[in-house]
């Protein structure tokens, strides 16, 4: 059962088939579990595995969905950032388009 849901975007610190590490700005460390679920887009492609991680640069930004935010279980994980703007004066945020 989904317990919420939770989109985090920032570098990746270390990634492998279990888990993605990614640090926030703050330097804290946030691990999300990978698994045979997860979907993995790679621009507007999705690939069939984490490998493609390994190849983004240290300092781009990926983004990761997950509803559990107990297990922090990443069920999508997209090699860039979501899109932020601000729209009379709300920000507005959107997480970048599904791959196909």
């Amino acid at each position: 059962m989904s317990t919420g849901s939770l989109a985090t975007y920032s570098p990746i610190k270390s990634v492998n088939r279990e888990e993605i590490q990614l640090r926030g700005d703050d330097g804290v460390v946030y691990t999300f579990l990978l698994n045979a679920d997860t979907i993995f887009c790679q621009g507007s492609t999705r690939v069939s595995d984490w490998t493609y991680l390994k190849a983004v640069p240290k300092k781009t930004s990926i983004t990761i969905l997950t509803t559990d935010i107990v297990n922090l279980r990443a069920m999508i994980v997209w090699d860039k950032q979501p899109a932020i703007s601000v729209e009379n004066g709300q920000i507005a945020f959107a997480l970048p388009p599904m791959c196909k």
